[in-house]
């Protein structure tokens, strides 16, 4: 009865063919313990030529975005911008012609091998209600091929342990999430898609969670968390894509060193160019110009003009505590 009710968690891999192929990946990834070996040429490419779901309301329009092994990058927008909707589509959940999205060699979609490798938490709305926080990490942890050590491993790290036997309607929002997040871990794949992780949790178990992702990435994992504030993420993020009128904005935090500098990169010299004259800037290669503001105003008047729509710019780099100036700028 259980495996049937959460069959449609599996619907991927119900043809017998399939199963065994998956089997297989997921095996020779476990005795391997790939992030021992890394192949430092891996990494997530994201191509996103247009996307809507009506063609008079574009999500997203030409952007492109490469993610390397250990990186941890916050996507962050107000609630209905389309993170949720990023996610999916960088899990394979969505499948779009004008969308390419691919890891190691493989393309996402209804590709087994991609899922077996690049994960999405699960929501607490996906939940049963009446199975207990065991029966699910069992039932997933029989589908990834991992053992009962495995399961206790990961439920004495989240500090589970208290309350996993107990049916998920008695769980708290906090509960729920860190079932979510075991379920995703307890996966061991190379890239983990976290969509408002830290939602419900109180600040000790955000240090808890924040400890589990820094681990991911000395493991060599790649992890994208999406959240709607930019605090959430406090200081996991290596890069920050904010999400605007349907573009991805790339911010790279930098060394504590270069906190008075902005390094904006421009889609060409044209766009370049309109930004060069109002204030005194150090031209780099690859349509890249340093601005050396003086001061916080000076920092939110540049950003106000760069974040405009049509500035043509891919990337800013700045120090890490300046970043929470972007989302003023972007999102009031």
């Amino acid at each position: 009865m259980i495996i049937q009710m959460l069959s449609n968690w599996f619907s991927i891999i119900s043809n017998p063919s399939e199963q065994e192929i998956y089997c297989c990946t997921k095996k020779s990834l476990l005795e391997e313990r790939w992030w021992s070996k890394m192949d430092k040429t891996k990494s997530l490419k994201i191509n996103i030529e247009q996307f809507s779901y009506t063609p008079s309301n574009p999500i997203f329009l030409k952007n492109k975005i490469e993610i390397g092994l250990g990186e941890i990058v916050g996507i962050v927008a107000p609630n209905g911008y389309g993170k949720s909707t990023l996610m999916d589509i960088i899990a394979g959940n969505i499948v779009s012609s004008n969308c390419e999205i691919q890891y190691s060699g493989l393309n996402a979609g209804m590709n087994i091998k991609y899922k077996a490798i690049v994960t999405k938490m699960l929501e607490p709305m996906d939940l049963y209600e009446q199975l207990t926080g065991r029966d699910h990490m069992e039932l997933f942890a029989s589908s990834w091929g991992k053992k009962e050590n495995d399961i206790i491993q990961i439920e004495e790290l989240l500090g589970m342990s208290g309350y996993i036997k107990k049916k998920v309607s008695v769980y708290s929002l906090g509960m729920r999430q860190k079932l979510c997040l075991a379920l995703c871990l307890i996966s061991g794949a190379e890239v983990y898609l976290f969509d408002e992780v830290l939602n419900g949790l109180d600040q000790e178990n955000v240090k808890k969670v924040e400890s589990v992702i820094f681990d991911l990435k000395n493991n060599g994992n790649i992890v994208l968390l999406a959240s709607h504030l930019l605090e959430n993420l406090d200081e996991c993020y290596d890069r920050v894509l904010f999400l605007k009128d349907g573009k991805l904005i790339d911010v790279k935090a930098v060394d504590l060193n270069h906190n008075k500098k902005l390094v904006v990169k421009f889609i060409d010299d044209l766009h370049l160019n309109r930004y060069k004259k109002p204030y005194p800037v150090e031209l780099l290669a690859d349509n890249k110009i340093v601005f050396s503001p003086q001061n916080n105003s000076e920092i939110k008047m540049i950003l106000d003009g760069l974040l405009e729509e049509n500035s043509g710019v891919t990337s800013i780099s700045l120090g890490r505590e300046k970043i929470s100036m972007i989302y003023r700028s972007l999102y009031g």
